[in-house]
This record gives structure tokens, C-alpha cells and sequence, in this order.
């Protein structure tokens, strides 16, 4: 079984997890009551966070089912527009299953997701030249030559024909990111004719990737640079309201900000919420701040505390989000 197709198959079950949870909800009436705990939410709402949060808000609400029942008795909260929230669900279900075939059908290319490391217009005749020489399309401005120079040890590059007669180049060394070395590999397929290239493979310890992992090592580099540059550009850090940066956040965009609010950490993902049913979060990559921010973050916020994030407003792969640079509690 592909990988896009285990992926397919996974958002198939998180959806319909979510649509049997409303049914079974709004069966039991079960609803927010008086004097409830964290837990204490309507059907609706469980839907929701289970769509956003499955292996958390699934799991806590078969395990509180049978308590949030037993409230229901007593208190029972009569489910508003049932029949409505249950078309709306397996509308969401339908067209869940629709978007993901259509992706499953691109094939392990992946290329609709996969242009964003897509790299044009170089020519040189000299194919590692010219992948030096090039950029990525998440960061257009800066050669590639020069990142890799900034987080590989020692790279060594090296261009070969393959097999099946296409060019080919490989960089190699020592990842400085990881607080162990790994090995690293990258290699990308040179178009003759045309001087155009993309990435190939990627390999990890001598383990290939995927292309989503590609696709996040490419950002994560991109974003290394960003960040590189703008802390050194001497531009002070603005201070803003949490809700005045999601109203204008577009507008923000690339812009050094300070932001308070409700931090929480779900296994490898920071989010920044105003309150913790705040159901519309920032997404929060921590990955640049220094270790005592990150064991803060993971020891401190599973259940939620209140942070400062220094950083850089810059989407994310799950939408609007903050490249962080520090972190303050």
C-alpha cells in the first residue's frame, strides 16, 4: 500500500471519527452543562476538535463517554439542527474522500505538493554549478550553494548520468540541525536541455524519505536563512495583541513581532491560542528557539500555559503561524 494512499486512508478515519462522535454526542444529548470541566463541550465542538486534533480529542472522548452519559442523564442538552450538523459532516466526509483520491491519483510524485521545491531558470552548462547557483521557490533570493554551505558539515557534491540516461546531482555531509549528526544526502535531476532542476531524494542516515519530508526539510532550510537574516537586519521586534495578528496577519507577513497568549504543545506541534477554546490557533515552530525554550515549551505546556513568542509571522504547513526565535514565560 502507498504512502499516499495509508494517508488517504488515515483522513478518511479521522472524518468520519468525527462525524460518528457528533452522532453518538447529540444521541446521548450530551452538551456543556453547569459547573463542567475542560471536557464539558457540545457535540459540535467534539467534532471539531477531533477533526483539528483526532489522536487527542478521539481518544478523550471514548475514554470520558461513559461519564459524559451518565451527566447527559441528568442534565440532557437537546441537540440544535441535528439533522443539519449530521448533512454538514458527511458532506465534509464526502469531500474529504473526494479531495484525497484526486491527490492519491498525482502518484508518489506528489507534484502538487511538491513545487514548492521545484527550482528554475539557471544557465549554467555545469550541472553542480548549476544547482549552486539556483534557488528554491520557498526562498527565491538566496542560492542554494550558500544554504547548504550554512547547515551541512563538509559538503561534498558530486554529478553523475543515471541509468536511465537523466543527470543527476548529489550533496552530502554532516546535518548541523539535530543535537546528534546525521548523515545527509540530497539530490536533485538536471534537465539538460533546458538547465531547469528539482529535488530528487533525500536520504537520512542512508534511510530514503518521502516527499513530504522533503518538502519540510526545504522549508526548514528556507526558514533557517529567513531567520538568519532578519535577526541580524537590526529591525527591533513589535509588540502586537494576539487577536489584532490573526485580523491582520497577512498584512504582517515577514514582519519581526512580539505576541502573548495561551501556549500548548500536541506531541511535535506549539500552537498560540487567545484561551484554550480558542479554536482558531497560530501555529507555533519552535524548532529555531534555544533549548531551554524548547524543554519549557514541552515539559510546561501540554495542558496549556501563558508564553511570549518572539518571531517572524510566516505561514505554516497547517496555516497561519509564527517562525519563532525565543521564547518568554
Amino acid at each position: 500500500m502507498s504512502e499516499l494512499m495509508i494517508e488517504l486512508i488515515s483522513l478518511v478515519v479521522v472524518v468520519y471519527s468525527a462525524l460518528w462522535v457528533y452522532l453518538d454526542a447529540t444521541k446521548h444529548k450530551i452538551g456543556p452543562t453547569e459547573g463542567g470541566g475542560f471536557w464539558n463541550m457540545s457535540a459540535g465542538t467534539w467534532a471539531i476538535w477531533i477533526l483539528g486534533l483526532w489522536i487527542i480529542s478521539f481518544h478523550a472522548y471514548i475514554v470520558k463517554r461513559k461519564a459524559l452519559i451518565e451527566k447527559a442523564k441528568l442534565s440532557p442538552v437537546e441537540p440544535k439542527n441535528r439533522t443539519w450538523g449530521i448533512v454538514v459532516f458527511a458532506f465534509v466526509g464526502v469531500l474529504a474522500i473526494i479531495v484525497g483520491v484526486l491527490f492519491a491519483s498525482v502518484g508518489d510524485n506528489f507534484s502538487s505538493y511538491y513545487d514548492n521545491v521545484v527550482v528554475y531558470d539557471n544557465v549554467f552548462h555545469d550541472n553542480i554549478i548549476t544547482v549552486k547557483e539556483g534557488n528554491f521557490t520557498a526562498c527565491q533570493g538566496y542560492k542554494i550553494g550558500s544554504i547548504i554551505d550554512k547547515f551541512l558539515y563538509l559538503p561534498d557534491w558530486s554529478s553523475f548520468v543515471g541509468e536511465d540516461g537523466k543527470s543527476y546531482v548529489d550533496v552530502s555531509g554532516k546535518y548541523k540541525f539535530t543535537n546528534k549528526p546525521v548523515d545527509f544526502s540530497l539530490q536533485f535531476v538536471v534537465d539538460d536541455q533546458t538547465g531547469s532542476f528539482n529535488v530528487q531524494a533525500l536520504k537520512v542516515n542512508g534511510v530514503p524519505q518521502n516527499n513530504l519530508i522533503i518538502v519540510s526539510l526545504v522549508d526548514k532550510l528556507c526558514n533557517s536563512i529567513l531567520l538568519y537574516e532578519k535577526i541580524s537586519d537590526g529591525i527591533p521586534y513589535r509588540m502586537i495583541d494576539l487577536l489584532d495578528l490573526k485580523i491582520d496577519y497577512y498584512k504582517l507577513l515577514s514582519e519581526k513581532i512580539i505576541v502573548s497568549g495561551f501556549g500548548q504543545m500536541f506531541g511535535e506541534l506549539f500552537i498560540l491560542k487567545n484561551d484554550m477554546m480558542d479554536l482558531n490557533p497560530l501555529w507555533v515552530d519552535i524548532n529555531n528557539v534555544d533549548r531551554e525554550g524548547r524543554r519549557y515549551a514541552i515539559s510546561k505546556c501540554s495542558l496549556g500555559c501563558k508564553i511570549t513568542v518572539f518571531g517572524i509571522v510566516k505561514e505554516s504547513d497547517f496555516g497561519k503561524g509564527i517562525l519563532a526565535t525565543k521564547l518568554e514565560w
